[in-house]
């Protein structure tokens, strides 16, 4: 598809250029929080193989352990397919004053990252060069920055609970370090020209 030909033109500013699109593969990449899914579900399995026939055969007080073993099997499914949809539908797009993320299912702008008001970047990065960045802040207990010290203290004295997805990421990008790279050299260049 052509940029020219895109469907966002008509949402784009009147001094706005459509400069790239990024590309992005299809597939559900592994991040660190999933670990807890894997684990969910796991314990949801063995919980079900343990307390459906014992309920079955007339226990009728494992009711609630089959009920719980089968809402960890549904949650920790249910969140893994509703991100591998949600990665789908997205586009990244990438203007002279911005990067846009971008429904095309709904046609509409999800979010705008203007270059002179960015967020904090973070990459992650796997061994086939692909992976994703996340933007502004994230739940440390999962990902943490190299320049911060891990402390038991603020894992043990958590004052809110475990975030399991990031609000805004750019997801399955191939050759994640040079759109990283790309994307703090509009930020500086934009820096520099205000």
């Amino acid at each position: 598809m052509k940029l020219k030909e895109h469907a966002i033109w008509n949402q784009l500013r009147a001094d706005e250029v459509l400069e790239a699109k990024l590309n992005k593969t299809t597939g559900l990449q592994f991040r660190n929080e999933d670990f807890l899914h894997f684990l969910l579900f796991t314990l949801g399995i063995l919980g079900l193989t343990q307390f459906l026939p014992a309920y079955l055969n007339g226990n009728e007080y494992l009711f609630w352990l089959v009920i719980v073993s089968s809402l960890m099997i549904i949650k920790s499914s249910f969140s893994l397919v509703l991100r591998w949809i949600k990665i789908k539908r997205l586009e990244y797009l990438i203007t002279n004053k911005r990067l846009i993320i971008y429904n095309k299912s709904k046609d509409q702008i999800l979010k705008s990252f203007p270059f002179n008001d960015f967020p904090r970047m973070v990459l992650r990065e796997n061994a086939y060069n692909s992976g994703f960045i996340i933007l502004g802040e994230y739940d440390k207990f999962w990902e943490s920055d190299p320049k911060d010290k891990f402390e038991w203290g603020k894992l043990i004295l958590r004052k809110r609970s475990i975030n399991l997805d990031y609000r805004y990421t750019l997801d399955n990008i191939p050759e994640v370090k040079k759109v990283y790279q790309e994307l703090l050299s509009k930020i500086e260049k934009k820096a520099n020209s205000t």
